[in-house]
């Protein structure tokens, strides 16, 4: 009997102590990923308002689709004969020197070259949507730095840019994913946000089931009833 209370013992040991060391485990697989969840979120803030005044410089040297320049020589005729001066989108004809755009040096990929190989920790979604920013962010600091420089980019280049400044200027989803890495279980997290979006979209049917609209229900399945038997009763 004392033996086999020395082997459960022993056993309840080594259970507690795998348990203590999974605890261990992912505690730390929590921390570092919570922390390198922070870091992101901190540089993609700092980009946001680093592109952000970008913009008014870009809209002075016309590389922006706000404006709308004349087409010179060019013109529409309404069907009343009046002649309007044809316009195209501002960069179709951009202006601007050397250093008349900043450099991109606000804009920083310093935690993602620090972190590359440690994105594999979030989920698959977050994972993904981290390689395709940060893509967009290399490829736009490299036309800011020849812009800053004064060189001329090809004539399509012109049109991306402002389309991409203001993607990277709307990152709210980007935002949501990495504050959820920073929870314990950001795919329960996720589950239950599915969950609630998907009960608040069934809200609207729900109405059907009210007393007055069951009652109502009723009544007209009762008021069909009658006339069925009324015909059958024919018979």
């Amino acid at each position: 009997m004392e033996i086999l209370n020395l082997l459960l013992s022993a056993k309840l040991l080594t259970l507690a102590g795998a348990i203590v060391t999974l605890s261990i485990y992912y505690q730390r697989r929590f921390t570092t990923r919570s922390r390198i969840a922070d870091a992101f979120l901190q540089e993609v803030g700092k980009n946001r308002e680093g592109i952000k005044n970008l913009k008014p410089h870009l809209k002075q040297a016309n590389i922006t689709h706000e404006k709308q320049v004349p087409l010179p020589g060019k013109f529409d005729y309404l069907p009343d004969g009046t002649k309007l001066q044809r316009t195209v989108p501002a960069y179709w004809f951009p202006k601007y020197e050397k250093g008349d755009i900043p450099p991109s040096s606000r804009i920083s990929t310093a935690v993602y070259n620090g972190n590359a190989s440690e994105i594999t920790r979030f989920r698959k979604s977050t994972t993904n949507k981290l390689i395709d920013y940060y893509y967009d962010i290399e490829f736009i600091k490299s036309l800011i730095d020849r812009l800053h420089k004064g060189e001329e980019l090809a004539p399509a280049a012109y049109g991306v840019l402002p389309t991409k400044i203001n993607d990277l200027t709307q990152i709210e989803d980007l935002e949501k994913l990495l504050k959820t890495e920073k929870r314990r279980f950001p795919r329960l997290q996720r589950l239950l946000r599915i969950s609630k979006s998907r009960l608040t979209s069934k809200i609207p049917e729900l109405h059907r089931f009210q007393p007055n609209n069951r009652i109502n229900s009723d009544s007209e399945n009762l008021r069909e009833s009658h006339i069925l038997f009324q015909k059958t009763d024919r018979f």
